[in-house]
């Protein structure tokens, strides 16, 4: 049977997927701030100012160790929590599981569909093409955005756009468009898997709580 969880309830447990239940109020307080993470310090990763920012709005949390690990893969359910959360779209979840809610309420708002990642695929990690739909798809049902929108020069602004399913390619485009996602030069990635990092970075973005950019300019 379906169980419903009050509001003050899944706030607390919408993110808290894979043990990521560690809050802080400012980024010097992750035990990692000073931790070699591949990419250097936390002090001095380049997600840094995105990360204190969505903490600020409570939009994301760590470990229950205190780090945040900002470099680790996100799956679709952390990130569309991460989404919800920012959202203030967390009440009247259903389902057995914390993964089940998050899914059924990103169905329910129309986020994706269990076609584009069924309640399998919850737990693993989110693509950056997927990232895409979800971002485009969040920004039309919470701010009813005009996604339709897309720049149509994609060869010259995303030489990789070839690369990703067929499906996710205007998704891509119209992200790039909204000025919520980012490349990697002219590339975009789009099967890489999505990092904690570049989760903040994109919430961010779509909740306009940094600027967006623009990319195809």
């Amino acid at each position: 049977m379906k169980k419903k969880v009050i509001p003050f309830l899944i706030t607390v447990a919408v993110l808290a997927q894979a043990n990521s239940v560690f809050a802080a109020e400012n980024i010097t307080a992750f035990t990692d701030y000073n931790k070699d993470l591949g990419y250097g310090q936390l002090s001095e990763h380049w997600a840094k100012s995105d990360i204190e920012t969505l903490l600020s709005h409570n939009g994301i949390s760590g470990y229950p160790e205190g780090d945040f690990r900002a470099d680790k893969e996100i799956s679709s359910a952390e990130l569309i929590a991460m989404l919800l959360n920012a959202a203030g779209r967390v009440d009247n979840l259903t389902g057995d599981t914390w993964s089940e809610q998050i899914m059924n309420k990103a169905y329910e708002l129309k986020l994706c569909t269990a076609e584009d990642i069924p309640l399998s695929e919850a737990d693993a990690p989110i693509s950056r093409e997927k990232m895409a739909l979800v971002l485009v798809n969040s920004a039309s049902s919470f701010f009813g955005e005009d996604t339709s929108r897309a720049i149509l020069i994609p060869e010259v602004s995303i030489a990789d756009l070839n690369t990703a399913d067929e499906a996710y390619r205007d998704k891509i485009v119209q992200a790039y468009t909204l000025g919520i996602v980012v490349g990697t030069g002219k590339n975009y990635l789009p099967k890489a898997a999505t990092t904690r990092a570049e989760a903040s970075a994109v919430v961010n973005r779509l909740m306009k709580y940094t600027d967006r950019v623009d990319e195809l300019a």
